[in-house]
């Protein structure tokens, strides 16, 4: 795709990511990100997306930046911030709020006041042929079973205020679909890149995962046959990117995800994960931790409780920590991917079983005994 591409969160997980993969094609399109902060924060995250793309100073020149914020009126842009963002032909738009434990303020400003915003100063891009709003599978709340990709219920139950406030988001981007020319890609749980495990943050499933490594996880809730669909980093930027460049379709939203025939179930996701951790880290085996206890979401909750009346500080944070994840994981559901699978056949991007590709995951976060990745100031 020609013209200019706006892109923000541009240090968010897939953000950078698609960034990353933007800047190393030989074709690359000239990128505008938009980052918050000082003029020396703009910098010191400009400087951490360039060290994650690993390119050199040629490639690097195609990318600019403007500091702005989503959450603020014309995304906080004042003149010629605002002139440079009218020449503009695409927006892929990654910024989001995505901690589990956001209030239901917070996760609004980010998420749905941060949208409305991005429509506004659309209205005043000419050149705009196209938005891509990168959203979340699970704005499907709580709801189970087969969750189609042209579903979105605002009376579902959520299991949290990020949950919420996406698919809030996901109803303004459909409103204004009559005017501007929009699709959205769902994400299903996003880890880290099939071929050397890296990821700019660990979230999602990573606490989950450290805890186990840690020894720390006893149990955890949910069917034993309910599939957990997990999509590497670099696949989900690949798809980001196909579907807004080459299969973009106005109006159409889409499950970026493994779907049920490549994902591992949750009884067979942690023999997995044991296995991997017996070859990445030598003091695994010896140590005999036993796989965690498949419980009722009532025991666990019981069980939660408990640790709540202990006044056991450490007990209680890998209780929250566990149940912030766990909460989404608990209910059966398979994320529907016909019409995204469709607009993906025959373009070379191809996603195998996690089998195929979660040891090199876990074996980074083991080697790096799951620390957050720090960025160079």
């Amino acid at each position: 795709m020609s013209g200019t591409i706006l892109i923000t969160g541009g240090t968010g997980i897939v953000g950078i990511e698609v960034i990353r993969q933007l800047l190393r094609r030989a074709d690359a399109p000239a990128l505008l990100i938009l980052l918050r902060g000082s003029d020396d924060e703009a910098d010191s995250k400009l400087r951490w997306i360039l060290e994650w793309a690993e390119v050199d100073d040629e490639r690097a020149a195609g990318l600019e930046v403007v500091r702005g914020d989503v959450t603020l009126p014309s995304l906080g842009l004042q003149e010629p911030g605002l002139s440079r963002l009218r020449s503009i032909t695409g927006i892929i738009h990654a910024a989001a709020g995505t901690r589990f434990d956001q209030t239901a303020e917070g996760a609004f400003l980010n998420n749905v006041t941060a949208m409305r915003n991005l429509l506004a100063v659309a209205r005043s891009c000419p050149q705009l042929q196209r938005i891509g709003v990168v959203s979340t599978s699970f704005v499907a709340g709580r709801r189970g079973g087969l969750i189609r990709e042209e579903d979105l219920d605002l009376t579902e139950v959520f299991n949290n205020e990020y949950e919420h406030s996406k698919a809030l988001a996901e109803c303004e981007a459909r409103d204004a679909m009559a005017e501007f020319p929009i699709a959205i890609y769902r994400l299903s749980l996003v880890v880290g890149r099939s071929d050397d495990g890296r990821i700019s943050r660990l979230t999602g499933l990573y606490p989950i995962l450290r805890l186990f490594h840690e020894g720390l996880l006893a149990m955890i809730t949910g069917d034993p046959e309910q599939a957990i669909d997990l999509i590497p980093v670099d696949f989900a930027a690949r798809a980001v990117i196909h579907l807004f460049e080459e299969s973009f379709v106005p109006g159409s939203t889409l499950h970026v995800c493994a779907g049920k025939a490549r994902s591992f179930t949750l009884g067979e996701l942690f023999p997995a994960v044991d296995t991997y951790l017996a070859a990445a880290d030598p003091a695994w085996v010896s140590r005999g931790q036993p796989l965690p206890v498949m419980v009722t979401p009532e025991v666990f909750r019981d069980f939660a409780d408990i640790v709540e009346l202990t006044g056991n500080p450490r007990l209680r944070q890998i209780i929250r920590q566990t149940n912030t994840v766990i909460r989404q994981l608990e209910t059966p559901r398979i994320f529907d991917t016909t019409v995204f699978d469709r607009a993906m056949a025959g373009n070379g991007i191809r996603l195998c079983h996690a089998r195929e590709w979660l040891e090199p995951i876990v074996a980074r976060g083991a080697e790096t005994h799951w620390e957050q990745p720090r960025r160079t100031e």
